[in-house]
């Protein structure tokens, strides 16, 4: 139904942007595990409202801060 996503849209507007700095906040400070949960808390909205564009760029955001043996300058390409 439309207002629903409508109501969907406008939690993601609002959710996204702190998660975001978040992200980038772990960015700086190297804090791997912090960036792999602000992902991982993008990706359901994400696939709901069917954001395309960056649907695979979260998911490899979040493996790639969680892997032991992660490219840290493609996570940081990924990022910025």
């Amino acid at each position: 139904d439309e207002l629903m996503v409508n109501k969907m849209q406008i939690s993601f507007l609002e959710k996204a942007p702190p998660v975001l700095a978040s992200i980038n906040e772990g960015l700086s400070k190297k804090n791997w595990p912090q960036i792999a949960q602000n992902a991982h808390k993008l990706k359901s909205s994400i696939d709901l409202l069917s954001i395309q564009t960056i649907r695979n760029e979260i998911r490899q955001i979040e493996a790639l801060a969680t892997s032991e043996l992660c490219d840290k300058n493609s996570l940081t390409e990924l990022i910025e």
